[in-house]
């Protein structure tokens, strides 16, 4: 046997562990790798190394936000129209004979007993409505008859889930009493003719209620509307005001606020004369009186916007 034979038939030598070398080597890199890193952190600082030490942030979800939950409130029942039709449908019945008006009190009201002899209502008009505890009231209704005479009757009415119930007849009353303070003691100031404001008020009024131009008396900014009337005479009956300025023979100083309360007479062109009632708010500027609304009474404005 040759020599390179007997190389040959040598025993096997190992091979060198190809795989365990390249893991070894991976290990020994990541070694190395953390060592750079650490040392790159301490060059950086204490600040540095604790921060590459800290876990990293988790993201948290934001609470869901709350919503307020509406509920619906149901309209506060009006028990005048209920009451206004019962009462004129009663006053239109009999116990002699059945008729649309006595079916329909016994529908709104039922046992609720008839009149024996109908006396229908030319106008009905519910005038005062009180609550009596909650979802009862009593309702005060003028009937009118043909003959121009008022009578008042006092209804009780009662909430009944979505309806109304009755659970009295109809009382007649006495008429309702007039309010304590009249509308004058609101204007305890007369204003004079001839005054700075009287005449403005005159005037204005004039071409209010005869389609004249009003906007050369309002206050810069407010718009004021007139009514579709054509009235071809419009004077001054009586001319309150709420402070003494108004009655001044001179024009208040700039930003002087007065209301007044204007009763007038317009005639129209058939001749016929119409009382008429108005309240005005007037503002001093640049030594004159200005319209700065226009009420129907002394609270409500009908018209003046700005």
């Amino acid at each position: 046997m040759s020599p390179r034979s007997a190389r040959t038939a040598a025993p096997d030598e190992k091979a060198p562990p190809v795989a365990g070398s390249a893991a070894l080597g991976a290990a020994r890199r990541r070694v190395s790798a953390g060592r750079m890193a650490v040392w790159v952190a301490l060059a950086a600082g204490p600040a540095a190394l604790v921060l590459a030490m800290l876990p990293a942030p988790r993201t948290v979800a934001a609470a869901p936000k709350k919503t307020a939950t509406v509920v619906a409130t149901p309209p506060v029942a009006d028990p005048s129209g209920y009451a206004e039709l019962l009462v004129s449908s009663w006053l239109a019945s009999s116990t002699k004979s059945v008729s649309e008006a006595s079916r329909r009190v016994q529908a709104m009201a039922p046992g609720t007993a008839l009149p024996d002899t109908p006396a229908p209502a030319t106008l009905v008009s519910a005038i005062n409505t009180a609550p009596t505890a909650p979802g009862r009231w009593q309702v005060t209704v003028a009937a009118t008859d043909k003959a121009g005479a008022v009578r008042y009757f006092a209804l009780p009415l009662m909430a009944d889930g979505d309806r109304f119930g009755v659970p009295a007849g109809p009382a007649q009353v006495a008429a309702p009493a007039p309010a304590a303070e009249s509308a004058e003691s609101g204007y305890p100031v007369t204003v004079p003719t001839g005054r700075s404001l009287a005449t403005t008020v005159g005037e204005f009024l004039t071409a209010y209620l005869s389609g004249g131009q009003i906007d050369r008396y309002a206050v810069p900014g407010v718009r004021l509307s007139a009514p579709q009337a054509a009235y071809h005479k419009v004077e001054v009956e009586q001319l309150g005001a709420d402070q003494q300025a108004a009655a001044a023979e001179s024009v208040a100083a700039d930003g002087t606020q007065v209301r007044v309360r204007a009763r007038v007479r317009a005639q129209d062109a058939a001749g016929g004369a119409w009382p008429l009632d108005y309240g005005l708010a007037l503002t001093a500027r640049a030594g004159r009186w200005e319209i700065s609304a226009v009420t129907a009474s002394s609270l409500t404005p009908v018209g003046g916007t700005r």
